[in-house]
């Protein structure tokens, strides 16, 4: 349970900056690494580095292609990483279909609202928090199966 407030308080205070600034804080970033990794290693049970290591990277092989066509901004996809380093890949798979959802539904309804089709930035740092918001209650009314239990 710990991890997912955790890892909700660093999703709060990236969407706030995205929000502010258009920009993640590298430093928010690598410090939720970092607390992650010693969430991680202190958790009872066995501790794997190499299956950390491959938490944090894939969500950077998956996306990467996203971010030469400006569909995802750089700190989007560390970001992205980072929730997978605290809850692993399956989990942070959830929270990825989700935002995209999140953020085409928030692009459909905007483009009804405003009538005009013009490409608009969104910081995706919210529809993240919200994908993340919507996985974890999924999992906790047991509509989702993460592999998680929330109460870890």
């Amino acid at each position: 349970m710990y991890r997912f407030i955790v890892t909700g308080g660093f999703l709060i205070a990236a969407a706030i900056g995205d929000v502010k600034s258009r920009r993640i804080d590298n430093r928010l970033i690598l410090s939720g690494v970092v607390i992650a990794l010693l969430l991680r290693a202190a958790a009872p049970g066995h501790f794997e580095i190499l299956l950390f290591i491959k938490d944090m990277c894939l969500p950077v092989i998956l996306l990467f292609l996203l971010f030469p066509l400006r569909i995802l901004g750089a700190g989007d996809i560390k970001l992205l990483s980072m929730i997978s380093c605290f809850l692993g890949f399956g989990f942070d798979l959830y929270v990825i279909w989700t935002s995209f959802l999140m953020t085409a539904v928030y692009g459909v309804i905007r483009m009804i609202i405003k009538r005009k089709t013009e490409l608009t930035v969104i910081p995706f740092a919210v529809p993240v928090l919200l994908g993340f918001v919507t996985v974890v209650a999924a999992e906790y009314m047991g509509m989702a199966d993460t592999g998680l239990t929330l109460l870890m």
